[in-house]
């Protein structure tokens, strides 16, 4: 019903805004969340034998589950890595992580450890429980964590169904590893970990991404033209 009323919209997601523009017809705008994390260059691993590979965020909607799945394939491609999970969790979830043997669960941390953490990581992941009843409410989400991890220069890899507008956007720019199934995650994580060529490829990308998209003046400043 208010939509008869507005003259332009304002969304976060390439997604959000071409199924709005395409359903009513008024003018829609991307407006992704700003980052201002410094840029440091991780094209190479700093320690291959033993990659330092991190998650950093939420552990709601059965995250923990995915996570666990990249834990197990990491393990197969550097049997000494463990994948770092950092984020405040339930007491139930808390103790899967901790039993988990691929995982090393820190806990709650900062935002200022945030940020040095993923400078400091080979590879930082994101993830989403690839499951229906939790897919059709991320399918056009975009987690406000992806612009801070693209724009870190340590390279992303994203575990999450092709479907949904994180991993579209993400897989659109190349500036991410994405695997969309367990089938492609061991390869992926491979790829992600060993060839620099990869590395440096998804950094460059990111980069461009970063100026195009992150580090843009303000969403409303950017987007906003009433006229």
């Amino acid at each position: 019903r208010m939509n008869k009323y507005v003259k332009q919209g304002f969304f976060n997601t390439p997604k959000l805004t071409k199924m709005f523009q395409e359903e009513f017809g008024y003018p829609c705008n991307c407006c992704f969340s700003r980052s201002d994390i410094d840029f440091v260059d991780k094209t190479t691993v700093s320690d291959t034998a033993s990659p330092r590979v991190s998650y950093l965020g939420n552990l709601s909607l059965n995250r923990h589950l995915a996570l666990s799945k990249i834990a197990e394939r990491l393990a197969a491609v550097v049997p000494s890595a463990k994948l770092a999970v950092y984020g405040r969790a339930t007491e139930e979830i808390s103790e899967f992580l901790e039993k988990d043997p691929n995982i090393d669960y820190k806990g709650f941390v900062s935002y200022e450890d945030v940020t040095r953490i993923i400078h400091e990581s080979d590879l930082v992941v994101h993830a989403e429980y690839d499951d229906p009843f939790y897919t059709k409410d991320l399918a056009v989400a975009f987690s406000t964590k992806i612009a801070d991890s693209v724009c870190s220069g340590t390279p992303l890899l994203v575990f999450a169904n092709q479907n949904l507008a994180v991993t579209e956007f993400l897989n659109e720019r190349k500036c991410a590893f994405v695997a969309s199934n367990e089938c492609e995650l061991e390869e992926t994580l491979r790829n992600a970990l060993v060839s620099d060529a990869a590395r440096r490829e998804v950094v460059n990308n990111a980069i461009k991404v970063r100026e195009e998209c992150f580090t843009a003046p303000p969403p409303f400043e950017q987007c906003f033209n009433m006229e």
